[in-house]
């Protein structure tokens, strides 16, 4: 590369192994072509120190950072299953609840009287059944006589039938008014908290209408998104190291519960759910948290399952018109000298490691990038 003088610029590179990378020395010498008086280079000619590193394979996913709002493990929303005036509340907000533990007491007086009346309907369809069996049993005794009307052998046994089914009915109906006067208590469906009340007690309760929030709390869930190329890592049972700041010494342990199938359709992510155990109680639905997801130790023994790609530093790309580019420092086959080479590249980001980057092509494994010193460097393009 000429500068108009009559002059070359190259780069000359000598390699160092170092802990971060390999270090370079790049000289940016000027020379005549013809040196008649001095070899001694000036002070503003001396080489510039720059990094470099060298493009790697990596195994992606190992641990992946997010975060969110943690929820409560189970929500449910109490109602009504029949109606009536709601006679008494015995519970307040933030009141701990077993599963099975009264909530509210409907009025029963109507179904308390649709019990009573169902019980007399039974009585009496059984009283039927008695009378019809005894007139079965003696149309059988004139059928062994042989002296039975058939036309009332039939009519017999006819009614003999109906006052059987009336009996099933009957107690049919007993059944179902004791299971509405049981529904006239509103009991927990889960052991936890009430979270909000929604009926105060003298109210008229409709059947459907919410009552009251419960809540589980003694295990929460944390949900997460993850991307494609971050969610084919991990599995349920992996373990999750949570970070809470609302919480004095706020380090806590979970586990991937579950995995959707597909992703969201406005996200395109996938959403992960992280179940964090809470029987102590110190952590709430709404906390902020920060989780790593890792892979479990078989799980991170298995090579074939950790996908590698191809990584450079964040720093050595550069952007020019929406496009990337990279310095890769080369060999030139007969020349004592390495020169740099912007070459273009395709990447895409790293959201477990924002430090790196992979590429998808224009480099391979082993080039050498520049990474810092860039506005020292003079290159060629590829």
């Amino acid at each position: 590369m000429g500068n108009g003088r009559n002059a070359t610029v190259v780069i000359s590179v000598l390699l160092v192994t170092a802990a971060l990378g390999i270090v370079g020395v790049v000289a940016l010498r000027e020379a005549q072509a013809r040196r008649t008086t001095s070899d001694t280079i000036p002070d503003d000619e001396r080489g510039v120190a720059v990094r470099v590193a060298v493009a790697i394979l990596r195994e992606i996913a190992l641990e992946v950072s997010t975060r969110g709002f943690l929820e409560p493990f189970e929500r449910v929303t109490v109602s009504a299953e029949v109606p009536g005036y709601v006679q008494s509340r015995l519970i307040e907000a933030a009141d701990r609840v077993s599963k099975g533990d009264p909530l509210f007491r409907i009025d029963n007086a109507l179904h308390q009287a649709a019990v009573e009346k169902a019980l007399a309907d039974a009585d009496r369809a059984r009283s039927d059944l008695n009378l019809a069996a005894e007139n079965r049993k003696r149309i059988e005794r004139l059928k062994a006589e042989e002296s039975a009307n058939p036309t009332e052998v039939l009519q017999v046994n006819t009614e003999y039938a109906k006052a059987e089914a009336m009996v099933k009915h009957a107690e049919a109906v007993v059944r179902e008014a004791r299971i509405l006067l049981d529904k006239t208590v509103i009991v927990s469906p889960l052991t936890g908290v009430v979270a909000r009340v929604h009926t105060r007690a003298g109210e008229y309760a409709h059947a459907g209408q919410p009552l009251v929030d419960v809540i589980e709390v003694d295990r929460l869930k944390l949900p997460v998104q993850l991307d494609d190329r971050e969610v084919v890592s991990f599995s349920p049972g992996d373990p999750v190291t949570l970070f809470v700041t609302a919480v004095p010494d706020g380090r806590f342990e979970g586990r991937v519960l579950r995995i959707y199938p597909s992703a969201a359709v406005d996200s395109r992510r996938f959403e992960v759910e992280i179940e964090v155990p809470n029987s102590d109680g110190r952590l709430r639905p709404g906390f902020y948290v920060e989780a790593k997801l890792r892979r479990s130790e078989r799980e991170a023994a298995d090579a074939e399952r950790a996908p590698r790609i191809l990584t450079i530093p964040r720093i050595a790309v550069t952007e020019q018109y929406r496009r990337h580019f990279c310095y890769v420092v080369k060999s030139i086959d007969g020349q004592s000298i390495d020169r740099a080479i912007k070459t273009p590249i395709e990447t895409i980001p790293l959201l477990s490691d924002p430090r790196h980057v992979q590429v998808v092509s224009g480099i391979t494994v082993g080039d050498r990038v520049v990474t810092t010193g860039l506005q020292h460097v003079t290159h060629e393009c590829a």
